[in-house]
C-alpha cells in the first residue's frame, strides 16, 4: 500500500512539474507605448495570455529610451509609440528621427517586436498636412527595418484614414481611440502571433 501511495505521490508530482516546466514556455507579451496603449483592453484581446501593459499617456520616444524592463527570452513587445513626438518629426529632419525611433525600440530586450505604425491625427492645433508627415515618417520606419531584424512592422495607418482626413468612427477625440479602433489593432496583432 505504501509503495502505491509513493507511486501516486510521484505520478503527480511529475505532472505538476512538467505542466509548470510547460507554463513557463509560454510567451509574456510586453504591450508598450502611450495612452492607446495604456487605454487598450488587452484583457479582452488576449484572454489567455499574460500581458504586461507599460502603456504610459503623453509619452514618446524619449519614454522608450529610459524604459527599463525586466525581460525573458520568449517574451514578445508590442509597441505602438510617436503620436506625441510630433515636436520631433515636425521639426527635425525626419531621418534623424527614425534612426532614433528604431534605435530605442531595438534596444526592447525581447524575443520578437511587433512595431505599429504611428497612427493618424486630427487635432485643433496639429497642421493641417500632419497625417501626410506621419504617412512620410511611416514609410521611413519601413524603409529602415531590414537591419533590425526583430522589428515586425504592423502598418495599420491606412485603416484609421478616410480620405486625406482620419475615420473618426475609431476615434474618441482625434487622438484616443475607441473600442472599434482597438477592434483593428487586436485583429491586426492577433493575426501575427497565431
Amino acid at each position: 500500500m505504501k509503495h502505491s501511495k509513493l507511486i501516486l505521490f510521484l505520478s503527480i508530482f511529475i505532472m505538476l512539474f512538467t505542466s509548470c516546466s510547460e507554463r513557463d514556455k509560454d510567451v509574456t507579451i510586453l504591450a508598450i507605448g502611450d495612452s492607446n496603449i495604456a487605454r487598450w483592453p488587452l484583457d479582452a484581446t488576449l484572454p489567455s495570455q499574460l500581458v504586461y501593459n507599460y502603456g504610459l499617456s503623453g509619452s514618446g520616444i524619449d519614454y522608450i529610451e529610459k524604459l527599463s524592463i525586466y525581460t525573458d527570452t520568449n517574451d514578445v513587445a508590442m509597441v505602438m509609440i510617436g503620436t506625441n513626438d510630433k515636436k520631433y518629426y515636425l521639426n527635425e529632419p525626419v531621418d534623424e528621427y527614425v534612426e532614433r525611433y528604431l534605435s530605442a525600440i531595438s534596444r526592447i530586450d525581447c524575443n520578437k517586436i511587433y512595431l505599429y505604425s504611428i497612427l493618424p491625427r486630427r487635432f485643433a492645433t496639429d497642421p493641417a498636412d500632419i497625417n501626410k508627415k506621419i504617412a512620410n515618417l511611416n514609410a521611413k520606419i519601413q524603409e529602415a527595418l531590414p537591419v533590425y531584424p526583430k522589428i515586425e512592422y504592423i502598418d495599420v495607418f491606412d485603416f484609421f484614414m478616410d480620405g486625406d482626413d482620419i475615420n473618426y468612427q475609431y476615434y474618441t477625440d482625434g487622438l484616443h481611440l475607441n473600442d472599434y479602433g482597438y477592434e483593428i489593432l487586436s485583429s491586426a496583432l492577433l493575426k501575427r502571433l497565431n
